[in-house]
Formats: structure tokens, sequence, C-alpha cells
């Protein structure tokens, strides 16, 4: 796979008007590099690349008043802006299909945080400027 990324700030839009801010991402993507046997390098393994993808897992704070679980649930396909910082430049955006989420409990009271990975639905853009 590729370079992997990561950030502290991103956007997550589930259906037309509900959009959450992310507090941490992390995405891999890139080429699948396949290895194959072949007798025309003589003998030695060669190679071909295959399709590109990636995966990767987000974190928001849960909000008891409006609970992650009732805007998204696994198995959706969302749209990501992952970000470096909260005003930064867009590092990487594109569709992705939500896994399990991860819910983390604090005694204190504090916010909660959820944890959830993807997968890479289609081609994802990586803006440069």
């Amino acid at each position: 796979m590729g370079q992997p990324l990561s950030g502290k700030a991103g956007e997550l839009l589930v259906g037309a008007n509900n959009l959450q801010q992310l507090t941490r991402w992390e995405l891999e993507y890139g080429t699948e590099t396949h290895v194959y046997a072949a007798r025309s390098g003589g003998g030695a393994e060669e190679t071909i690349a295959g399709v590109s993808g990636g995966r990767g897992s987000f974190e928001l704070l849960y909000d008891p008043e409006e609970p992650f679980t009732s805007i998204a649930s696994s198995g959706e396909l969302v749209s990501l802006i992952c970000r470096h910082t909260a005003d930064g430049p867009v590092q990487a955006e594109g569709e992705a299909r939500l896994g399990k989420f991860t819910f983390s409990a604090n005694r204190d009271g504090t916010l909660q945080r959820v944890t959830v990975p993807f997968v890479c639905h289609g081609a994802w853009t990586f803006p440069t400027t």
C-alpha cells in the first residue's frame, strides 16, 4: 500500500446535511502489488500493479444529545474530508464504507470518543494545495 497519512481534524458527511467534526483520523491508501512467477524473467518473480484502495479509521466525540449511532450506522457509505489541522488544507477526501464502531467510556464524565474504521470506496483525491 501507499504512504500512510494522519491528522487531527476533518469532516464526515453522512447523507446530505449531517456534518460531523473529526478529532483524529488515519488513512493508508495506494496500489496493491501482486507477485507472480514468470519464465520470461529468468525464472525470477515479477510484479504487476493491482487496483488502488485504502482503509483507515477516524475518531469523533460522542454527543449524548445527538448520538453518532442515530446519524450513521456500520456499513453505511459516507463522505470524508481529512485535514492535518482544523484550518489546514485538505489532505485527502473521498467516500468510505464504515466498519464497526468502538466506544470508550470515561469514569470522570468527560466526553467520550467513538472510533470508526473504514474502507475506501472508489478513488480518493489528494489535493496538493
